[in-house]
């Protein structure tokens, strides 16, 4: 069964504001950490428990949604751990946010960034902000958004519903060819 995978910080939970807010200078989190950054992170362990949500995560999620519903794909989260600074409340943090918000889609971790591609299978979509992320999985056979939090997510969103409005349309046409009668 084909599977919609969604990275969680940077793209549902808002990672980047939280960094901004504690750092002016701590602009990109796709990058490498910095040793200050690290520190940062470091000072606040249970940081992935209190993010906000990004503020178009709703909106993805009910496009999300309908891949489930009508094309009963598997839906989830794709994050991943800090390597550094070492974080042990990490995995739980990430998964309690998530339960308070969509419970439905389980979380998947990679358990690091590089690691995301091993979960592709090709024909899976993985959105992402981290752009080696969409590569790796494009490179696997995927289909991957990169998502961008300046456009405050509206192209994300844009172009899942296309992929989806295509994989039914697809999809409806396989189901009337089984239904011609042959001559």
């Amino acid at each position: 069964m084909p599977a919609l995978y969604i990275d969680m910080d940077g793209v549902l939970a808002d990672f980047p504001a939280w960094a901004l807010s504690q750092d002016p200078t701590f602009t990109d989190i796709t990058t490498p950490l910095t040793p200050d950054q690290q520190q940062l992170i470091a000072s606040n362990p249970r940081v992935f428990r209190d993010l906000e949500e990004m503020p178009r995560a709703r909106s993805l999620m009910n496009v999300a949604l309908h891949f489930y519903t009508e094309l009963q794909w598997d839906v989830s989260i794709l994050t991943a751990v800090p390597r550094e600074p070492h974080m042990p409340w990490a995995f739980q943090d990430k998964m309690d946010w998530m339960r308070a918000r969509w419970p439905l889609y389980p979380v998947r971790f990679g358990p690091y960034a590089e690691d995301k591609q091993r979960h592709c299978t090709p024909g899976d979509i993985l959105i992402d902000d981290k752009l080696s992320n969409c590569e790796q999985w494009q490179a696997q056979g995927g289909w991957a958004i990169h998502y961008q939090a300046g456009d405050a997510g509206g192209d994300c969103e844009a172009q899942l519903a296309q992929r989806l409005e295509q994989l039914i349309r697809d999809r409806n046409q396989d189901l009337e060819a089984e239904e011609q009668p042959e001559v």
